[in-house]
């Protein structure tokens, strides 16, 4: 009969220590990394607070918490309140649904502003090019919409700006 080898004596007073294992990100970070380990809820009220508790979970390599963070960023405020950051988060992580989503709301934004500006230039070309067609695609589709006459009538029948004009000689 084959048994393991006896490990080799250890003081009494080591064996009884809780080993110390060193760590390099800040309290409240690995505090809520592991909360959501244990299967607890965390509510950020910016995307800059959860940067990183996702730096440290993608280091850690713990696709269990990765996908509770996803849902718990995903149904907060965050992707209708930040809607270009959260784009970026989404598409770096590959979260295509969570990108399209967040896509819609960004109709609301000029991507022209220095603060908009500088996060499209965090994201990679090829989806920042993606995101500006659709936005521009949008809005095309918006304003012929407001110029069909079966959807929208008001103003945009020839023939009712001459009538009105001559009615209202004030127009």
């Amino acid at each position: 009969m084959l048994t393991l080898p006896a490990p080799p004596s250890i003081s009494r007073e080591r064996a009884t220590s809780t080993p110390v294992i060193d760590v390099f990100e800040k309290d409240a970070t690995l505090s809520t990394a592991l909360n959501l380990l244990r299967g607890g809820t965390v509510f950020w009220k910016s995307i800059q607070d959860a940067y990183p508790v996702l730096e440290l979970v993608e280091k850690w390599d713990c696709p269990e918490v990765m996908s509770r963070l996803r849902k718990h960023l995903s149904s907060s405020p965050i992707p209708r309140e930040q809607p270009l950051r959260f784009y970026a988060l989404a598409n770096y992580f590959g979260w295509t649904d969570e990108a399209r989503q967040a896509s819609k709301h960004t109709l609301s934004l000029d991507f022209d502003s220095p603060e908009h500006v500088d996060i499209l230039w965090q994201i990679p070309q090829k989806d920042a090019q993606l995101l500006r067609e659709l936005r521009n695609k949008r809005c095309w589709m918006f304003r012929r919409l407001l110029d069909s006459p079966t959807r929208f009538t008001g103003g945009n029948s020839c023939v009712d700006l001459i009538t009105s004009s001559r009615r209202n000689p004030y127009v």
